[in-house]
């Protein structure tokens, strides 16, 4: 399955953020480095700010960000080892 559908599928489930996060150690775990996945999910962003009706997952695209930045409480933080 491609990243994206992959990243449509988290979207479309009952708690995106959850999904989106488990996607994103997922990804790590397919030998994916921490900015890779970033990339990944800032390029399926700026896919859905360009569809009509984006907004609803993008706040939990900017998450995932976050938390793959730093920027967050630290237990909230993503592959923070990488």
């Amino acid at each position: 399955m491609l990243h994206q559908q992959r990243f449509e599928q988290a979207l479309r489930s009952p708690q995106p953020a959850a999904a989106l996060c488990s996607l994103a150690l997922e990804l790590a775990g397919e030998g994916l480095t921490r900015e890779a996945v970033y990339q990944f999910v800032e390029q399926f962003l700026l896919r859905l700010r360009q569809q009509s009706g984006g907004e609803a997952g993008e706040e939990a695209l900017l998450d995932v960000m976050d938390a793959l930045r730093g920027w967050c409480h630290p237990k909230a933080e993503l592959l923070p080892d990488q």
